[in-house]
Order: C-alpha cells, then structure tokens, then sequence
C-alpha cells in the first residue's frame, strides 16, 4: 500500500473509532448512494392492474451471519407499498465460497444461479477478489460483471475474544481487558491455566477455523500478525512482514494453541460481537463473554456490492438500488441493531447489554484495513505451518 493510502486507512479508522462507543460510524446516506449513483434510475412503480409480472427475482447473496436479517428486511421492502413486480430471494453463502465461484466465472453447475447483490460480512474479501485478477473490477459492474471493490457498508460487528465467564474472571480481563500481545502472551505461556490457579483446565487454547475460509479467523490473524511484529493500530502490516522470522515464529505457536481444550474448561474463541450475541441467545449450557481488546480490533462492515453482468437490464438495476436505499433507512437500520449489529442510529435500547455477554461502551479503537497482497501471504504462510498435533 502506498504511504498516502496506508495514512488515510489510518484516518478513517480514527474517524471511525471516536464514535465507537454508542454511535458507530455514521455514514450519511448520500455518500453510500453516490457509490452507486449509476444504478439509481428511479423509483420502482406500482403494477398496473392485469400486467403479469415476470418470473425472475432479485438474488442476494449475503454472509451466512446476516442472511437471516436480510431476508427478513426483504420481506418487508417487497410487502411495501410501490413495489411494482419486485422479487427478492436472499442466499447464504460463505464469502470464501462466492470468491471462488466469482473468480471461475460463476460456474451456474457447481454454484447455483448468479446473484445480483453480493454482501459480504466484510471488505476483506471484495478486496481479495479485486486483487486476483481474474476479472476487471468497476464500481458500476460493467466489463464482465464482476464486483466493485467496496460498496455502501449495511452494519458493523467488530471482532472479540469470546470466553466462558469463569475464565474472564481468571484472567482478570474484565476489569483490565488485554491488548493482542497480551493475548498472545497468554496462549504461548506454557504453564497454560495452572499459572491462573487452574491446572485442571490444561493449556490455554484459542478455537479458529481456516482464516482463508472464515472472516472471524482471519481477521484475529491480521490482529495477532501485527502484535507479533510489535505494532500499534498507527501501523500498517505490509505483505514482507509476514515472512520475518520472529513473525513466523509467534504464528507457528499460535497454530500449535488452535483447538484441543479440555472437558470443563472450554477454548477461547475469536468471533464477531454479533456471533456471541446469536449463540447466547440460543440458551446455551455455557455461554459466552465478549472480550474487547484494548488496542483496537478489526470489524466487519457488511458492504452492499452488486454483481451485474453486462447488459443487466434496467429494472433490476433499479431494483438492487431501491433494496439498498430501504437496507439504510432508519427503522430498517434500528431492526438491524436490534439484531445486535451495530450502525451509525446508536446502542441506546440494543442488545449490547453485560446480560447479554456484551458491551455498548466495549470497542476502543479500529485497527486499520490491511491490503489484499498481505491477506493472502497470511494465509499461506499460517497455513504451511504443522497442524497442532492431538
């Protein structure tokens, strides 16, 4: 990344974090349409009376951790008044797996129909399509039909280390939460959870899944490769850095601390805010405690990206940019926070609640966005490194 974009990732972020504790990240309603100010043709029309509609319908494909949210809202948006012939289906997909699918050309055989809409849990990976050339990229979805590298962000759910309250309590990381290092500190340390006055409890692990398949895991990477190296939120991680040996080194023992808790204790787990919030809500035998790191944590930002082949006609054009309009308004974006997703309305009145494993107040700081090059390096390298033996 260049200095000049590395410092305005920075910016942003601070930006960003100053409205992190009750009011997250405003982002004002024109600006998100005039990402999209080609697909604004107009206001969908009411069906005259004896006009058959047509049988397609808008395909969204959305993040398996906002599908649900999003079909309910798009019940609602085709319920409304003014409609006219709009039809929405919404699909969950994993973004690894749209990634895959968008880089081969959309094989309809192996993937099912190409969608219209693309959201993503996170930015992370629209930019690691972008880089992949496989595909010109154009925020208006020309020129093959391929996704805009960013788009108009739905919510935000930052990452946090979710735990048992009991081993909040012996890490003492409620009323001192840890920074990344500390973090890391605690995972390397071979005296595990006796050094806490719980032996029984074994080696401290953190569980994970493939971070080049899961938005939670490599999101923690980025977090734990940029503590390794000694940085603060200022910093930017270049791909180079990942290949430095004292870097290597923390990875490869972090590996080693994935998975393989003991019965009764339980592993610390990296997952979205809203993730704790939709496993408590399950009523659990143990739930979870978020944990906000001290120094910033990354986020998810759920981007609205549409996906138009070329020569997409207008109606649908029209339809994806009306679904987004309705997606930011406010009483949709209320519902949304109620649904523990956090946006630019506030936390008054949400879920985000110590009853509920969270807190309004819990985000300090964002760290900033890592380019595309270093996400992939990350994950080969964390991937080359021996799986943890059991």
């Amino acid at each position: 990344m260049h200095p000049d974009q590395a410092r305005h990732a920075r910016q942003h972020a601070h930006q960003w974090a100053g409205r992190l504790s009750y009011r997250i990240l405003t982002v004002p309603l024109l600006t998100a349409l005039a990402a999209l100010g080609a697909l604004l043709v107009g206001n969908l029309r009411q069906t005259p009376v004896g006009v058959t509609c047509p049988a397609d319908q808008l395909l969204v494909v959305a993040a398996t951790d906002i599908a649900d949210a999003v079909s309910t809202l798009a019940a609602r948006y085709t319920d409304g008044p003014g409609r006219g012939c709009t039809a929405i289906r919404v699909q969950a997909q994993e973004p690894a797996a749209v990634v895959e699918a968008l880089a081969g050309g959309w094989d309809t055989a192996r993937y099912g129909d190409r969608p219209d809409v693309w959201i993503p849990d996170s930015s992370l990976w629209s930019r690691l399509f972008g880089s992949s050339g496989s595909a010109t990229v154009r925020p208006d979805g020309e020129a093959g039909g391929t996704a805009a590298p960013t788009g108009p962000p739905l919510a935000y759910s930052p990452l946090v280390l979710a735990l048992p309250a009991p081993m909040v309590d012996a890490l003492h990381w409620a009323e001192h939460p840890p920074t990344w290092a500390d973090v890391l500190r605690v995972l390397s340390a071979d005296q595990g959870w006796s050094a806490l006055g719980q032996p029984r409890w074994g080696p401290v692990r953190v569980e994970m899944a493939d971070p080049a398949r899961s938005t939670s895991a490599l999101q923690a990477l980025i977090a734990w490769t940029g503590a390794a190296r000694g940085l603060g939120q200022e910093d930017y991680l270049p791909a180079a850095a990942v290949d430095q040996p004292s870097v290597v080194n923390v990875l490869r023992k972090l590996r080693s601390r994935v998975g393989g808790a003991r019965a009764g204790a339980g592993p610390m787990f990296v997952m979205s805010e809203q993730e704790v919030w939709r496993h408590n809500q399950g009523g659990p035998a143990v739930p979870l405690t978020a944990v906000y790191p001290a120094d910033g944590t990354p986020v998810s930002d759920y981007p609205y990206l549409p996906l138009y082949p070329a020569g997409t006609a207008a109606g649908r054009r029209a339809a994806a940019a009306g679904f987004l309009r309705f997606l930011r308004e406010p009483d949709s974006q209320t519902w949304l926070v109620s649904q523990a997703f956090r946006s630019g309305l506030g936390a008054e009145g949400a879920p985000f609640v110590p009853a509920n494993g969270l807190r309004a107040d819990g985000v300090s700081d964002l760290l900033p966005a890592t380019g595309a090059a270093t996400l992939s390096r990350l994950t080969q390298v964390w991937n080359s490194l021996p799986a943890p033996v059991r």
